[in-house]
């Protein structure tokens, strides 16, 4: 329809919609400002400089300490200043077993190249080389470490059936005889004559570290088998796998996951109904795998085939156990801890017969 063909009264309440429209925007507008100008400006008011001396919002420098900084809290000769340097290495570089005699300290970035020294087939040919070689020595430093005997517990089980083996597995210094003699020394004289029987691990690799999957687990989910190194633990001294899970808020439910693995294509099967929203959002976010620095899709990688990544409860199976896998800045400083399923390098480890109850 042409503008000369339109209706005149059409014509006439265009422009006065247009104006009324225009008026009251106008006078919310002055209104509003009337307001502000009877109740003062939140700004220039309540956060003025005057009242509040100019400290709204700043982030003051924060305090140091004047006194007591040559203190070594008690650390002796283990304190950073008397311990040898780590050996240097790159990504792949053997490691010695014992890292807890050894003082890193800090790096020099907390960022490194997401690129690997070498290229990717030559990579994938030294881990594929040196894994059964580091893997024979890692076992047998183990076993030098601990009597894996294999014998259950007469009818102790965990939740789901698995046996729990007799321990101390540890295994005691030629210097002492039992562990009740051990229990009659004081800590002094067991750490002068250095017969501790539970020393930290070391991540069997730990200038790649990160997380390390035992063989229940690789069996479900190949996509974590590692091309460089393997957990080192027999199973028979592992949690079982899936470990249960109980809900304090329904504990009449016994384990709600009925022997299944939390994943994050079932949890909302198992879940929805038991957790609030808020609840089951989080659960979620801590079943979506992410990328890491070794497990992702780059050459930058563990495993033979891209990887998808891990979740917080691919370490973590069914919320069990706390620590964070990892590594430090440069690199190798750290010592492994034992998880129902996964195996980090961040916290001191327990001894296999505390994690297998």
């Amino acid at each position: 329809m042409s503008f000369r063909k339109m209706p005149y009264g059409f014509i006439i309440i265009l422009p006065t919609l247009a104006i009324g429209f225009w008026a009251g925007n106008a006078i919310d507008r002055i209104a509003a400002q009337d307001r502000q100008a009877r109740n003062g400006s939140v700004d220039s008011e309540k956060y003025s400089s005057t009242r509040t001396g100019g400290q709204y919002l700043r982030q003051s420098q924060g305090a140091k300490r004047q006194h007591g900084l040559d203190n070594d809290y008690g650390l002796g000769e283990n304190h950073i200043s008397k311990l040898p340097p780590y050996p240097p290495g790159g990504p792949g570089t053997r490691t010695p077993f014992d890292l807890y005699r050894y003082g890193p300290g800090k790096g020099g970035s907390s960022w490194g190249p997401p690129t690997l020294p070498m290229g990717w087939d030559e990579w994938v040919t030294m881990c594929q080389t040196e894994k059964p070689k580091l893997m024979k020595e890692c076992q047998a430093y183990m076993q030098s470490r601990y009597d894996f005997h294999n014998k259950p517990i007469p009818g102790a089980t965990m939740s789901g059936g698995k046996s729990i083996m007799v321990g101390p597995v540890a295994r005691l210094s030629e210097k002492v005889h039992s562990y009740e003699e051990l229990s009659e020394l004081s800590p002094e004289e067991i750490k002068k004559r250095d017969i501790f029987p539970y020393k930290p691990l070391a991540h069997p690799l730990q200038t790649t570290a990160h997380m390390l999957f035992p063989d229940s687990w690789i069996k479900v989910h190949p996509e974590h088998e590692r091309m460089d190194c393997g957990l080192d633990i027999p199973d028979n001294y592992l949690p079982e796998y899936p470990p249960p899970m109980f809900l304090t808020t329904h504990k009449e439910l016994g384990d709600v996951t009925q022997g299944r693995e939390v994943t994050l294509g079932n949890y909302y099967e198992i879940f929805n109904g038991l957790l609030t929203a808020e609840q089951m959002e989080g659960l979620k976010e801590l079943l979506r795998p992410s990328p890491t620095t070794w497990f992702n899709q780059t050459p930058h990688r563990v495993t033979l085939q891209p990887s998808a990544g891990v979740s917080c409860l691919s370490c973590h199976v069914n919320g069990h156990a706390k620590s964070v896998s990892g590594k430090s800045a440069h690199g190798p400083c750290k010592v492994e801890v034992y998880e129902p399923t996964g195996e980090g390098s961040w916290s001191s480890a327990a001894p296999p017969e505390e994690t297998a109850g």
